[in-house]
């Protein structure tokens, strides 16, 4: 794969990350879709779209996607982690499904199992613990 254009047509890819087996995961928002390109060379497509991506040790895929964080399970299945879709701030303290976020436009999952969203329309950087699934004070 090293030096060579994916096997896949692609609209304003804006997100990557590699899983632990190298298999590179695009965030195809022209197209929206999500992109795999498994380390054979086959090409899938996700059911879910997003502006970033990124994923944690488990193999859980999170995308930022208009006013939410979605996470996609290794086996396919898509669920709203972090806001509802309304673009506000709320929810610090609470429930992450609780939180109202504001076009968040990067997403990065520690080692420590915490969920970093970039909340462009709010200006700030919000943290959740992918375990707790609650935002700090």
């Amino acid at each position: 794969m090293p030096g060579a254009d994916l096997p896949t047509q692609l609209d304003t890819p804006t997100g990557v990350a590699l899983d632990a087996a190298g298999n590179l995961y695009v965030a195809d928002s022209g197209n929206q879709r999500t992109q795999v390109l498994s380390t054979s060379g086959t090409v899938a497509t996700l059911a879910a779209n997003g502006r970033d991506i990124a994923l944690d040790p488990t193999g859980n895929l999170y995308l930022t996607a208009g006013a939410q964080i979605l996470e996609v399970a290794p086996a396919g299945a898509v669920s709203p982690r972090t806001g509802d879709g309304s673009y506000l701030f709320r929810g610090n303290g609470g429930q992450a499904t609780s939180a109202r976020l504001n076009a968040p436009v990067a997403v990065a999952v520690s080692t420590d199992d915490a969920l970093y969203i970039a909340d462009q329309g709010n200006l700030r950087v919000r943290v959740r613990s992918t375990l707790k699934a609650r935002f700090p004070h």
